[in-house]
């Protein structure tokens, strides 16, 4: 386990608090639920973290897998729990801890450079995502609502 155990929680859109914990037993229980080894996700070349978080099925059934007696000593099911997973913010968070909570499974020095790849990444998303949203707003700002609700009333649009 990392010698930097850092918190690998989130909250769903319910409020409810999530604690990931990888173990040797969650790792087994992914991989019989859904074939994904946890253990091959600091390896050179692997695509485990890539597979996970680009198939929102997949991250689903591994996140399920991780939570599951939480999820059972909460008394929520499954569908309530994918409700509860209603914005991006909840979900990008989530596949944040979850991330963290895996390399929180190996040692620092095995999993350093993918921490160090990682946080490149997320931080390179974070500043896309901020120009994204500055440019949507600037594009509404511009927008003359009243001449566009003039053309939906009049029948132009």
């Amino acid at each position: 386990m990392s010698e930097e155990l850092r918190p690998t929680a989130f909250v769903d859109g319910e409020g409810r608090k999530w604690v990931f914990s990888v173990t040797g037993g969650s790792v087994r229980a992914v991989k019989k639920a859904t074939g994904v080894n946890l253990f091959e996700a600091i390896e050179a070349g692997s695509t485990v973290i890539d597979q996970i978080t680009s198939d929102p099925v997949l991250f689903f059934e591994v996140v399920v897998c991780l939570l599951d007696r939480q999820l059972r000593d909460k008394g929520v099911s499954e569908e309530e729990f994918g409700d509860a997973l209603n914005s991006e913010e909840v979900v990008v968070e989530a596949s944040r801890q979850l991330i963290e909570a895996i390399l929180d499974f190996f040692p620092a020095e095995r999993s350093r450079p993918l921490r160090r790849a990682l946080a490149r990444l997320w931080g390179a998303t974070e500043k896309a995502a901020a120009v994204q949203t500055q440019a949507a707003i600037e594009r509404m700002e511009k927008t003359d609502f009243d001449a566009l609700a003039q053309e939906i009333v009049s029948g132009k649009s």
